[in-house]
């Protein structure tokens, strides 16, 4: 067996009850020597498959202490997410290392030499409540330091959060005193120098509110322009540098670097391109970098999130985008406005072509910060619409492509808003398959930018054509299109997602639906949603059900429903969404016959991140380059 077996969730969450109850009565003062832990058998085992042990005090203690606040050197580092060691349960991106001291280690080692030995220790959190815990750790800073710093009182340690919540929402009304400060931290880009690295700061810590702070460089620098190159950020918190200084980087935090392709000239060679560099902390947590050529007049743009989610959310599997220059994307905008603006010189059936020629990527390539820009243009002529048929099917068709996947760039709630303007109406030439049909592809393009209310009202116009109209009353296109758009409502019920899986599976089963649609099943049911809620999926249960009646079908020769397999049956190391371990091998028998099928079965049986390839396979489209919108641990 390759999966790692074990309780189902009803099982394990009633030993995990018991097990956290045990714990708390054992390091409580004065607590038991040992409590009781009984795990009940089900169904007809209620009695015989009854399993019952014992935890004692001393050896739960120390185990604890031992694994999760071991006394440390101050100088041992944690064990990084790269090595063997650490827990993973519910696939959750935990630390490697669950020893807390070492990681209290490196953070003070960081701050140590500004602040000196902490004086004050102030514990908050439940877990923290045990004396033999918060002795633990006055015990292993005496131990670094020399002197045991003094305890600060505190009340409830398991509300503290929710006092520090409840605190703030006073303050944002005017009660209570507020700290307002600039920026946390001093911001620097890696420079290569003779000497090697240098690390040049551009944004000095409490330089300024987000939104007003900028820095432009006197000096020049060379960027490598039509090759791969990597910008590095890098962070401090401690550090109090001025714009302009270069230190040494080995003394900073890198935060995840921006590869890219700088286009520049027609011609694609490689070359070296003099700039000046300029730095703007925009009003969105940005960090906006812009090389402008001193010849010539080129500017390119660059983003870096630096609040901390975000720059995990950076950390993707080190694709190079390509960065079109200003310019380009101008120019790329005016075609857009010649096709779609009132002068009309294009026409709409080779405007991609041309767009693709102006920047000189594939559109599979276009970046997000293109594809937004183009949208933006785009947005500016809605009447394009109305101009003809085939104005408004590549306007449609357009939109939704810019504009996938409805979320990454921080307007895009804004724009997907505007977009939402047009829904109620619908397509404008609706006697015509073609524009009824990209009409579903937009939405089925950005419905991860809707609310939860917005994508009820698309369910709304969906469910009763898919669940309770005639058949023969659409074409098998436009029927297909609509499964995809409703199986992309993530935020729906789960009860409704279920409703509309069971219509579903039940047209593949009698023939009435296209193979292609159980792609739009898998999307429904798939284990890892590409934006709603882990809560939201489809039950365990569900999901098995379904692929149980799916791997006895027989499919079309050539069509491969593997890849639909997979989603229904990936593991996720969360045991309310896994389904059976029996049923993971069943599918990773038929997923080992395909081409790479061994690599592509250990997602049966580990956490793994989507491939470029089974996203486009699952959503119908893949994500614009750098784009990616969840993240396997270990990956």
């Amino acid at each position: 067996k390759r999966g790692v077996g074990g309780l189902d969730l009803a099982s394990f969450s009633a030993l995990l009850g018991q097990v956290r109850e045990g714990k708390e009565k054992l390091f409580a003062e004065g607590g038991p020597e040992s409590v009781a832990v009984t795990l009940h058998g089900r169904g007809r085992s209620v009695v015989g498959g009854t399993v019952t042990t014992t935890l004692e005090r001393e050896e739960v203690q120390r185990t604890i202490l031992e694994r999760f606040f071991p006394l440390v050197d101050f100088e041992e580092d944690p064990i990084s997410n790269e090595e063997e060691g650490g827990g993973g349960e519910f696939g959750l991106p935990y630390a490697r290392d669950e020893a807390i001291t070492r990681h209290l280690a490196s953070f003070l080692r960081r701050h140590a030499e500004e602040s000196g030995a902490p004086a004050h220790v102030l514990f908050n959190g439940g877990v923290m409540t045990p004396p033999l815990l918060q002795n633990a750790v006055l015990g292993v800073l005496e131990k670094w330091f020399g002197r045991k710093p003094e305890l600060l009182p505190a009340n409830a340690l398991f509300l503290a959060v929710a006092y520090g919540a409840a605190y703030f929402g006073r303050t944002r009304h005017g009660l209570g005193l507020k700290i307002r400060a600039g920026n946390p931290r001093t911001y620097y880009i890696g420079v290569a120098t003779d000497q090697g690295e240098k690390a040049l700061c551009v944004v000095p810590r409490g330089a300024a509110e987000e939104g007003h702070g900028s820095f432009s460089t006197a000096e020049s620098f060379l960027v490598g322009a039509n090759r791969a190159v990597s910008f590095t950020l890098y962070a401090s918190s401690s550090r109090n540098d001025v714009t302009g200084d270069f230190v040494d980087p080995a003394e900073l935090t890198p935060l995840p670097p921006l590869r890219t392709v700088l286009k520049y000239g027609r011609k694609g060679a490689q070359v070296e391109v003099p700039v000046t560099v300029r730095v703007l902390l925009t009003e969105i947590g940005t960090l906006e970098l812009w090389c402008e050529a001193e010849h010539g007049g080129h500017r390119w743009r660059l983003e870096f999130a630096v609040d901390e989610e975000a720059e995990k959310e950076k950390e993707f599997s080190g694709e190079t985008t390509e960065t079109v220059t200003q310019e380009v994307v101008e120019a790329a905008g005016e075609r857009l406005r010649e096709c779609f603006g009132p002068e009309r010189k294009r026409s709409p059936g080779g405007i991609v072509k041309e767009l693709e020629r102006v920047t000189d990527l594939e559109r599979e390539k276009w970046p997000t910060s293109l594809l937004r820009g183009l949208w933006d243009i785009l947005n500016t002529v809605p009447e394009a619409r109305e101009i003809s048929d085939a104005h408004e099917a590549r306007w449609l068709n357009l939109a939704g492509y810019f504009l996938r996947p409805g979320f990454g760039d921080p307007l895009d709630s804004w724009r997907v808003g505007r977009l939402w303007r047009f829904f109620a109406k619908g397509p404008v030439f609706k006697d015509r398959v073609e524009n009824r049909v990209q009409w579903w592809i937009l939405w089925r393009r950005v419905a991860g930018g809707l609310d939860r209310e917005k994508q009820e009202e698309v369910h709304a116009h969906l469910a009763p054509v898919l669940l309770r109209g005639k058949e023969g009353e659409l074409g098998s296109q436009e029927r297909s299109e609509m499964w995809s758009a409703a199986a992309s409502l993530e935020l729906l019920a789960v009860k409704r997602r279920e409703e509309l899986g069971n219509a579903l599976l039940g047209r593949i089963e009698s023939g009435r639906a296209a193979p292609r649609d159980v792609f739009a099943l898998a999307r429904i049911g798939a284990r890892e949603p590409l934006y709603g809620p882990v809560d939201g999926v489809v039950s365990a249960r569900t999901a098995a059900k379904w692929l149980r009646r799916l791997l006895p079908l027989k499919w079309p020769k050539g069509f491969r429903p593997e890849f639909a397999f997979l989603h229904l049956a990936r593991f996720t190391g969360d045991r309310a969404r896994d389904v059976p371990e029996e049923l993971r091998e069943e599918v990773a028998a038929r997923v080992e016959r395909l081409a790479r099928g061994e690599s592509l079965a250990e997602s049966l049986f580990r956490v793994k991140a989507l491939t470029r390839q089974e996203e486009k396979k699952l959503f119908g489209d893949s994500l614009p380059i750098g784009l990616r919108v969840r993240f396997a641990i270990g990956e």
